[in-house]
């Protein structure tokens, strides 16, 4: 029934799982978001930039599709099969996240946050992320926001 997007880079725990499904509401749609920024969970961020450079982003995504969310790059969400299927995808790589997110607002979608667990990985042992993916993020926030004057006009 539901489908849980775990990146699987071993920075997040399987165990914060059950407390993501219990925030469903079986009667709605909705996408349950797991966040690396509220509540009070184990953290360990190893680099100031990523981890400034998501909040940023991620300030920009709220301000621009006028939703508050504090992770939007967190790669940890739980959603219901049909309304995956609801939405077509296009973008590839960690900007499929922000589509993902932009789409379900667009479609008055729920989307609730959850405190998750999170141990960052070094470049060393393999984290991916670079900084030409940030501005991949940039791009796809205003092409998929709700201010998208070009979207408006197509």
């Amino acid at each position: 029934t539901h489908v849980i997007v775990h990146d699987a880079d071993l920075e997040y725990f399987p165990d914060d799982i059950p407390e993501m499904f219990n925030q469903i509401n079986p009667d709605k749609d909705c996408l349950v978001l797991g966040s690396r920024t509220i509540g009070s969970k184990e953290r360990i961020n190893l680099y100031f930039l990523t981890y400034f450079g998501n909040k940023v982003l991620t300030m920009l995504f709220s301000i621009l599709n006028n939703k508050k969310l504090s992770d939007i790059a967190s790669c940890y969400w739980l959603v219901n099969v049909e309304s995956l299927k609801k939405i077509n995808l296009s973008e590839k790589g960690f900007a499929i996240e922000v589509e993902v997110l932009s789409k379900f607002i667009e479609n008055k979608i729920n989307i609730i946050e959850v405190p998750i667990k999170y141990h960052a990985r070094s470049y060393e042992d393999g984290k991916k992320i670079k900084f030409k993916d940030g501005i991949k993020i940039l791009v796809t926030i205003t092409k998929y926001s709700k201010f998208n004057i070009l979207k408006k006009l197509t």
